[in-house]
């Protein structure tokens, strides 16, 4: 298992002013970050159109680190991984103590 650290981008909503609230997106970096690379990326079409090159990636590596208290109290809202450069969407996430694990799926913003 490899060792890195990853950006990790949390969707929390706040009271900017009373009745009102405001989706914000606080980018924490988590340092000590346990690697599990699965050699798989997956590649689809996102049309039935076999000349469309627009294209789906997927990843399928889990990563873990130790969970700090904003974390366990919000892992539930994790928005996107960022991980090699590319921000990716989780497609699973567990706490089991003390650590947190994210499975990786499609690139964060892509259909």
């Amino acid at each position: 298992m490899a060792k890195g650290s990853i950006k990790i981008g949390y969707s929390i909503q706040q009271e900017i002013r009373p009745g009102v609230w405001q989706d914000t997106v606080p980018v924490v970096e988590e340092y000590k970050c346990s690697i599990k690379s699965n050699p798989y990326i997956a590649q689809s079409r996102l049309s039935n159109n076999p000349d469309s090159t627009t294209k789906s990636i997927s990843c399928t590596d889990e990563l873990s680190f130790f969970a700090d208290p904003f974390a366990l109290s919000n892992y539930i809202y994790i928005e996107y991984v960022e991980y090699l450069g590319v921000k990716w969407k989780p497609a699973t996430v567990r706490y089991k103590n003390p650590r947190i694990y994210i499975t990786l799926g499609g690139v964060y913003g892509s259909r």
